[in-house]
Order: structure tokens, then C-alpha cells, then sequence
């Protein structure tokens, strides 16, 4: 299990390259998924959910054996251990370089032409995917931590993140090269250039230090208990 925090890693760019692939896919009908693309959709976003809780339960059996480490030569080896578990899982904040990306709607346009131009939960998701597949290493929604099992929907006209409405203007934060990071949302045919096209207002800024908060959401500890490990 001490590697389960890589195999997230893997299955989540997977999964983000499939929902955005089918996404570019139905430009058309951006929320049109056929009966057997959702059949798959649901079979991945079960392994994310169990590749989660794999990861929750890791983080209960390390602290179980920090508390009872031998020698501070171990006690310090399940402690970058387990901050790289917490990082994956997105259960501690973290700070690093990055990026801050600030999107608003089209503005300076009659209410309803505006309304067609308000951005929708699939460019939030087309955006994170980009990111992920960029190497991102944490993300935030106005400060919801994006992680496995995060939700990204609508509802009205709020996005659902985490279960949270947020609404407009969004501002997304990404830790890791920060120079990569910005090249690819930049790249053409991109989510980005595609809303520049049609008038979206959009700031990108590179930072030295990036704060994301933890994940606020619910975790699934109610019935995991540490297992001694021989």
C-alpha cells in the first residue's frame, strides 16, 4: 500500500483524459453522454473512489505507526511516507509554485446573450483535466481541494464542486511547474483560447508560493481501523 498514492496519481489522469476526451468529443452537446459511456464513466469513477479510501485507510495504518515507530530513523520515514499519502489524498493544505488562473463570464453583453456565454462545470472540468495532465500536483476551486472523489456539476446557475455551490468569477489554483502549467492551458485549441475566443475574461498569473487549502469534504473513517503491519 506504501505506493497507492502513485496509483491515484496514474488512474486519475486516465480518468481525466477520458471525461475530457469525451467532452471535445460532443462539442455540440457538451452534456450528452451515451448509456455505455456512462456505464464507463461509473465503473472508473468507482476504482477513483476505492483508490481513495485505499488511500484514507494508508493514512490511518502510517500515523498508527508513526505513534509507534522504534527509532527516529523509522519514525522519519513514515513521516515523508505519510505526507506524501496526505498530499495525494488531499488531507493536509499545501503551499508551493504555481499557478492562479481567474475566470469570469463575457461581460459587457445583454443578459441573455450572456447567459449562452456563463461558463458551465464542463469548462471548469475540461481546465482541471488539462492541468492534471500538465502535472499538477494539487488543485483548487475557490478554495475546494480537488481529489479523487471531488464532483463537478451545476446546478441553477452555480457549479457544484465538493458538493458546494461557487459561482462566477472562478478562480483556480495549481501547484507544480509553474511555467508548464501556464503553457499548457495556453496551448492552441485549448479550453482556455476557446473561451478567450467567445469573450470570457481570464487572468493567469504564475506565483512563487501557492496556497491550497485541505479537502473539506467528507472522509470515509468511520469504520477503517489501523492494521498493524509486521
Amino acid at each position: 500500500m506504501k505506493h497507492a498514492y502513485v496509483s491515484l496519481a496514474v488512474i486519475c489522469l486516465i480518468f481525466g483524459v477520458m471525461v475530457s476526451a469525451q467532452y471535445k468529443s460532443n462539442q455540440n452537446n457538451p452534456t450528452y453522454f451515451s448509456n455505455d459511456r456512462w456505464a464507463e464513466l461509473a465503473i472508473q469513477t468507482d476504482k477513483l473512489k476505492n483508490q481513495q479510501n485505499a488511500l484514507e485507510n494508508e493514512i490511518v495504518s502510517l500515523r498508527y505507526q508513526l505513534n509507534n515507530a522504534d527509532t527516529a530513523a523509522q519514525a522519519e520515514s513514515i513521516k515523508k511516507m505519510l505526507n506524501k499519502a496526505s498530499i495525494a489524498a488531499g488531507t493536509i493544505p499545501v503551499t508551493g509554485p504555481g499557478i492562479v488562473l481567474v475566470l469570469g463570464d463575457t461581460p459587457d453583453l445583454p443578459l441573455q446573450e450572456n447567459a449562452n456565454h456563463m461558463l458551465q462545470y464542463w469548462n471548469i472540468l475540461t481546465i482541471i483535466n488539462e492541468l492534471n495532465a500538465a502535472g499538477a500536483e494539487a488543485i483548487s476551486i475557490n478554495d475546494e481541494r480537488i481529489v479523487a472523489i471531488s464532483g463537478i456539476s451545476h446546478q441553477g446557475s452555480s457549479i457544484i464542486v465538493n458538493r458546494n455551490p461557487i459561482t462566477s468569477p472562478f478562480e483556480i489554483k495549481a501547484i507544480g511547474n509553474a511555467k508548464i502549467l501556464e503553457s499548457s492551458l495556453n496551448l492552441k485549441g485549448g479550453e482556455i483560447q476557446s473561451l478567450l475566443f467567445i469573450g470570457n475574461k481570464i487572468e493567469i498569473q504564475k506565483a512563487d508560493q501557492v496556497d491550497i487549502p485541505a479537502y473539506a469534504g467528507k472522509n470515509s473513517f468511520h469504520y477503517a481501523k489501523p492494521k498493524t503491519v509486521i
